[in-house]
């Protein structure tokens, strides 16, 4: 095998083949940009494999020749391994630059032989597989075809032919549609970048409405939760006021009595204790009334159903084509 060789020169030397070292047959073109024969490709790609079980084997890999970079294909049973090379791409430039370079060199070369990567160069033309084929070609391999001539016979007044300008015609009425298809498709990229950013935009500013209806909403229920908590206090504070008042009350009302007992005459003591029963039954009847009216005060926030759909919505939107 020839020693690779980087296809990074002009002229030429682009248009061959790094691994034979002669212009292009079928070029294939790898991810890392290099390209090469198929066959040379398919002969490099089957000795990297040598040594390897193909069984359960479903990738293959191989180093490129000029770069070392690992490239990976796809294998299994269904691909054969003679066909590995063929799932490249093929290099279309360097085809084009081929036949223009066979153009203007004004050389053609026999189909056959350059199959076999062999350049030698056609002298005759076969009508019935229409093939320039080479002296030694046409005599082994179309002995049988009735419609053989030279190649500059067959070629004669061919620039005059209505079969090349139909040809023209169609390959100008392709040119036209396919440059539409692209111009369509191009704008179609420009405006798929255009509609992004402005949906982008439009969710930054949805986005930026919710946040601030959310900090509405809350600024509102801080309000509202201060003022509720300020009417229950001034309430709290007036039920302990008057619970005050009366505790001082009865504790004043129990010290009387007390002292009543030890100081005071019997008659004293009579009609104080008289006179503090009926206070005491009102007394009674009011601490009855706090009893009841002691139940524990909260203050909470509730959600309203419209918050728990949006918190445990799993989107805000869907994105349609």
């Amino acid at each position: 095998m020839a020693e690779a060789k980087d296809n990074s020169d002009t002229g030429e030397e682009f248009l061959k083949c790094p691994i034979c070292l002669e212009f292009y047959v079928d070029p294939k073109r790898l991810p890392c940009l290099h390209t090469f024969c198929r066959s040379c490709l398919q002969t490099f790609i089957t000795s990297s494999m040598k040594g390897e079980s193909s069984e359960s084997k479903t990738k293959v890999d191989f180093d490129c020749p000029v770069c070392r970079t690992m490239i990976t294909i796809p294998y299994s049973e269904e691909i054969k391994t003679e066909d590995l090379a063929s799932q490249f791409p093929t290099h279309q430039t360097i085809c084009s630059l081929l036949d223009k370079h066979n153009i203007e060199t004004n050389v053609k070369y026999c189909d056959p032989c350059m199959t076999e990567k062999s350049e030698n160069p056609a002298k005759t033309w076969c009508k019935d597989h229409d093939k320039a084929c080479c002296v030694t070609c046409i005599t082994t391999g179309h002995r049988n075809c009735d419609n053989v001539t030279t190649l500059d016979v067959a070629a004669k007044g061919v620039k005059e032919t209505k079969e090349i300008h139909t040809l023209i015609k169609l390959l100008y009425d392709s040119e036209n549609a396919l440059s539409d298809i692209l111009r369509i498709r191009k704008q179609n990229v420009t405006k798929l970048e255009i509609q992004k950013e402005t949906i982008l935009s439009d969710l930054k500013a949805f986005r930026q409405r919710i946040d601030e209806h959310l900090n509405n909403l809350e600024d509102k229920l801080k309000e509202e939760i201060t003022s509720k908590q300020k009417e229950l206090l001034i309430e709290e504070n007036v039920y302990i006021s008057d619970l005050e008042s009366k505790y001082a009350t009865i504790v004043n009302y129990r010290k009387l009595l007390e002292t009543s007992l030890e100081k005071a005459s019997d008659v004293h003591t009579l009609l104080e204790m008289k006179r503090l029963i009926n206070k005491a039954k009102v007394f009674g009847k009011e601490l009855k009334l706090c009893t009841l009216d002691t139940n524990e005060i909260n203050l909470e926030l509730g959600f309203g159903q419209g918050s728990q759909i949006m918190l445990f919505s799993s989107h805000l939107g869907t994105v349609e084509v």
